[in-house]
């Protein structure tokens, strides 16, 4: 099954554009990559603006959105605020870690259950931004809390 165009369509809340909608659309990408019945999976859309994109097609990316939708630290008027031409909205970026830790694997997903012995802090063999390895387990680590505390292994 493949599925396209996902992601998060919010016209009254200051979500869009955020970080919280980036982790949405990344929780939502891991979430399909659970089933083994879907095997390709698309977020709309690859160039836009911080609505849908996850690649700004311009230097304004936040200027259709409504007063309504921008997030409080984006003033009106929206075009004021500058974004960067091709660079990773907050979609974008969350799902780029989520491809930098996938790339060239064979993946299966599932939930993480901390409670299981094989994760505990002796079996972790390597760990960076996005993900750590147990032995030949690879795991998707995504900050729910926006700190990243980082710890050498």
């Amino acid at each position: 099954m493949w599925l396209t165009e996902y992601n998060l369509d919010e016209s009254t809340g200051k979500n869009v554009g955020t970080w919280a909608h980036g982790l949405f659309n990344a929780i939502q990408t891991l979430t399909y990559l659970e089933s083994p019945l879907i095997t390709h999976i698309n977020s709309h859309a690859m160039t836009s603006n911080a609505v849908f994109g996850n690649i700004f097609e311009n230097e304004k990316g936040f200027t259709s959105m409504t007063s309504g939708q921008l997030p409080n630290n984006i003033g009106t008027p929206a075009s004021a605020f500058k974004t960067d031409k091709y660079g990773f909205t907050a979609s974008g970026a969350a799902l780029n870690e989520i491809a930098l830790a996938l790339k060239g694997q064979s993946v299966i997903a599932h939930q993480i259950d901390f409670s299981d012995p094989l994760i505990k802090k002796s079996n972790i063999t390597k760990m960076n931004h996005s993900h750590l390895e147990v032995g030949l387990l690879q795991i998707i680590l995504i900050y729910m809390d926006g700190v990243l505390k980082r710890k050498r292994h």
